[in-house]
């Protein structure tokens, strides 16, 4: 059961959990091992999340889905599974967006004064265009990399 300050993160824990799940049965059924070592670094990101919900475990788990995020592009963008790596593109949309907005709700019900990662820093870099714009022309940057490796 979950109780106190991790409640707010329980939807942003159960998205990537459930990918967790669907991760370990394409591993049993593909004998896919490879994937192992992101199941495990998952299955540590949400047990940290969970036992010391805050800032250093949603940004793991962001940092986490990001590179999936990444991943998926270069392995998938070029196939014609469009809906598989699109749906796996929301997923970790969806992660990111539910891991800061639980932290934020967890500074709202339990502020700590002169806490330097306040949810104020973390919007101005969100929110900032320079980052947007930089993420925008690092995503196309890695799916032109993609192309260029494995033309299909």
């Amino acid at each position: 059961m979950i109780t106190g300050s991790a409640k707010p993160l329980v939807p942003a824990f159960s998205l990537q959990a459930g990918k967790g799940l669907w991760s370990l049965l394409a591993i049993l059924i593909a004998n896919n091992y490879i994937e192992l070592l992101d199941l495990v670094i998952l299955a540590a990101g949400l047990t940290w999340l969970l036992k010391r919900p805050g800032f250093g475990s949603v940004i793991y788990l962001t940092i986490y889905q990001a590179i999936n995020f990444c991943y998926i592009l270069y392995r998938y963008s070029h196939t014609s599974a469009t809906s598989a790596w699109a749906s796996h593109l929301i997923i970790a949309g969806t992660s990111i967006y539910l891991l800061f907005d639980g932290y934020r709700k967890i500074k709202q019900n339990y502020p700590v004064q002169n806490d330097k990662t306040s949810i104020e820093k973390i919007k101005r870099v969100l929110i900032n265009p320079k980052y947007i714009v930089g993420g925008i022309i690092i995503l196309i940057l890695l799916k032109a990399i993609a192309s260029a490796i494995a033309p299909f």
